[in-house]
């Protein structure tokens, strides 16, 4: 259309999913995974400050939206899982020695 080069590009964000030219969504994954990451922070500055049902909330609000949107590959899954422990520790108040089976069957 008026003789404008398409160029290629590796990956491209259309409605918030990262369209990789491999079709995998490696990337889409990471980039949920580090949004996360940055609200887990969030969520961890206000842990001294805000009761537990708060936190919940604000877990369930604004970070588990995001790991449900970048559940999509097995290969990634440990990301993903790693990002829910730190917020049922963060939650819950526990430590790193906790058992995590435990940590995410009490948060549901």
């Amino acid at each position: 259309m008026d003789n404008t080069s398409i160029t290629n590009v590796n990956s491209h964000n259309h409605l918030g999913v990262c369209l990789c030219k491999d079709a995998k969504c490696k990337e889409h994954i990471n980039v949920m995974v580090n949004k996360a990451w940055l609200r887990i922070g969030q969520l961890r500055s206000l842990k001294c400050v805000l009761s537990r049902f708060s936190l919940e909330r604000m877990y369930t609000t604004f970070i588990r939206p995001l790991l449900k949107y970048a559940d999509c590959s097995v290969d990634l899954q440990n990301d993903v899982e790693a990002v829910r422990i730190e917020a049922a520790r963060i939650v819950t108040v526990a430590t790193k020695l906790c058992n995590t089976q435990l940590l995410l069957s009490e948060l549901k």
